[in-house]
């Protein structure tokens, strides 16, 4: 039984290198996945202080993450622009 619970948190650990480790500097405990989701897949606009001081820490930890979200708000600012103008009757491309 330990060793197979050995095995199992090895390989989670590599599957997750940062598992464990604090993401926020100072942080009193690690954000739960929803929280952190929560951070990343709302409007900037509509994020506390807090929030968005957790959700840097987030994005500079991971920087793969970052780019991801990068491009996502890109993305979704093409995509209200456009539906803005398609609203104010400019002709669809």
């Amino acid at each position: 039984m330990y060793t197979i619970s050995r095995t199992r948190a090895a390989r989670q650990t590599e599957i997750c290198p940062l598992r464990g480790q604090a993401l926020i500097a100072g942080a009193e405990y690690e954000p739960s996945v929803r929280q952190a989701t929560g951070w990343l897949t709302r409007q900037l606009a509509t994020l506390t202080e807090e929030e968005k001081i957790q959700r840097k820490a987030v994005l500079d930890h991971i920087p793969e993450l970052a780019s991801a979200t990068e491009l996502t708000s890109a993305f979704a600012e093409m995509l209200t622009s456009t539906a803005c103008a398609c609203a104010n009757g400019s002709p669809r491309r």
